[in-house]
């Protein structure tokens, strides 16, 4: 980032996020495993990074409310 002079970096999953795991419980748990490792990350260097939280999507939406409390 300093080679290029970035100041701020914005992490996240792309497509397909955890939508590829068959089960919601498989879904849920990477996706937190996700949020916790990209949690530490950032706190490495708050002021510079920060991230879209990870979900589980469609069709595992029933983990959705919980994960996205987690992430605040």
């Amino acid at each position: 980032m300093a080679e290029f002079d970035i100041a701020t970096a914005i992490l996240s999953v792309s497509t397909p996020g955890t939508t590829f795991l068959p089960a919601a419980a498989d879904a849920a748990a990477l996706a937190r495993d996700l949020n916790e490792y990209i949690t530490k990350l950032v706190a490495s260097q708050r002021d510079r990074l920060g991230f879209f939280a990870n979900r589980p999507d469609a069709p595992h939406r029933r983990g959705r409310c919980r994960d996205r409390a987690r992430a605040r």
